[in-house]
């Protein structure tokens, strides 16, 4: 062979290298660790790529909608007779043994600093619990918050978290940043104290936060509330914030599974993304896509919630921790999405006040720019339908605003593999349709159809089966 060849082939191994993460089974390492059909819970795992990076690491929920009750569940996984053993979002028997890291921030150009080569840790989602419950009911297993403990617990026995100073952004999306958001304050617990001392605990929570709001007649759902409600007397949930749960009486600490409570009680620096108008949550509430007058005045309560959620969490944030090196950050833009961060327009190319998603995490990471609060609040003021600026009507990168405005377009795709690679891991198979519709009164709408929208909260698990979230 010759030298240049050598030297191309040595090239492409390493990127190889760079660019993979492989899987870890829990099945040995915790036993208890597993999915919703009671197979083996897995993560995924890069170490850092340079001496340099070793101190920093990333740690990604990956989301994909809950169950709560048996219907639902079954809806998901299938029967416990009967489970549905090829859908990832309730069993580990089709996980394969590695995961490519490309999509939106693979390569990263270096824009994203010393974080691109940093230890990597992807936690694949199978509990159905948003990460969050220790229990079992309807014949499944619901260990979310053991799965959490045990990939912490084995980072630092085996890979090194908290041998050494260092940095941890702990993240997640949809499901994933609800399950960020209830582990979060335990971490330093898991980790034992001699190597929480040595982490800097930072947070991204994209999509956490939903609300408590009762659904429009006619949609049928249920609503979060009583979905919350199922959710803490089923999974016995060791994660809801001890804080949190002594504010509220007893019969409504089911209020801390819910994001629009939970997050009052977070005191490790975060930044929060929260979209005014979530798709996933005015689906549900709504029963589809706003249409007539009644479901776009649902939406715009619904944003003004949204809104002064943001904000009281921006503002109150220095009085619940004095003393914070940092503060935290919200970025809430007037777009109809969902769990943005894992596409590439999403995270680059949609704005609130002016800031994308990753402007907004680069701020956050910058310990000179993150004390400033005027860089850290990033809420939209508008108050009519998707009526952000920034949000340019982006879906995986195609903007719908240059299609003809009556035109139905139909997106298929069965092998949308889009792995958030400097910082959000991976998210798996999707199908979707993308639908543009037009009122002559209103912004105009880009939305995705998907079907079973109460699960629907962002990948599909590709299959047919369970086509949902």
């Amino acid at each position: 062979m010759c030298r240049a060849a050598l030297l191309a082939a040595l090239a492409m191994q390493r990127a190889v290298s760079m660019a993979t993460m492989y899987r870890v089974s829990l099945e040995k390492i915790s036993p208890e660790s597993l999915c919703t059909d009671g197979s083996p819970a897995s993560y995924y795992w890069r170490p850092a790529l340079n001496q340099a990076s070793e101190s920093r690491w990333i740690i990604m929920l990956q989301g994909g909608g809950w169950c709560w009750d048996k219907e639902s569940c079954e809806r998901r996984c299938g029967t416990p007779e009967e489970p549905w053993h090829d859908n990832w979002l309730c069993s580990s028997r089709d996980y394969p043994d590695e995961l490519p890291l490309e999509g939106n921030m693979w390569p990263i150009d270096g824009s994203f600093h010393k974080y691109e080569a940093a230890n990597l840790v992807f936690l694949k989602y199978c509990t159905s619990d948003a990460h969050m419950g220790n229990a079992s009911a309807f014949g499944w297993q619901f260990r979310g918050s053991v799965v959490v403990q045990a990939v912490i617990q084995d980072l630092v026995r085996r890979r090194g978290l908290g041998s050494v100073p260092q940095q941890l952004l702990f993240t997640g999306g949809s499901a994933g940043a609800r399950g960020a958001m209830a582990n979060l304050e335990y971490l330093p617990e898991m980790m034992g104290s001699q190597a929480a001392a040595n982490v800097d605990i930072l947070s991204f929570l994209d999509s956490p936060l939903l609300l408590d709001v009762e659904p429009l007649s006619g949609s049928n759902f249920c609503g979060f509330r009583k979905v919350a409600q199922s959710v803490y007397h089923t999974y016995n949930s060791p994660r809801l914030g001890s804080e949190c749960q002594e504010a509220q009486v007893p019969e409504e600490r089911w209020k801390c599974a819910l994001g629009e409570y939970r997050m009052h009680f977070v005191k490790m620096p975060y930044l929060m993304v929260a979209s005014q108008y979530d798709t996933f949550q005015l689906g549900s509430n709504i029963g589809g896509n706003p249409t007539t007058d009644e479901e776009f005045a649902f939406a715009e309560l619904f944003a003004e919630r949204t809104r002064n959620v943001s904000e009281n969490l921006w503002r109150k944030f220095p009085s619940r921790v004095p003393g914070a090196l940092r503060n935290s950050s919200v970025l809430s833009w007037a777009c109809y999405n969902h769990h943005m961060g894992k596409s590439e327009s999403g995270f680059t190319a949609i704005t609130a006040a002016g800031e994308s998603m990753a402007s907004a995490l680069y701020q956050f990471l910058d310990p000179e720019r993150s004390t400033d609060p005027n860089q850290l609040k990033l809420i939209d003021s508008c108050t009519s339908f998707e009526c952000g600026s920034g949000c340019s009507s982006y879906v995986f990168g195609r903007k719908l605003a240059e299609q003809e405005e009556d035109d139905e377009l139909d997106v298929s795709s069965s092998s949308v593999l889009a792995i958030f690679g400097g910082i959000a891991g991976a998210f798996a198979m999707m199908s979707y349709t993308a639908v543009l519709t037009s009122r002559r009164r209103r912004t105009r709408l880009a939305a995705l159809e998907v079907e079973s929208v109460h699960l629907a909260e962002g990948s599909d698990a590709g299959s047919a089966k369970a086509n949902q979230k």
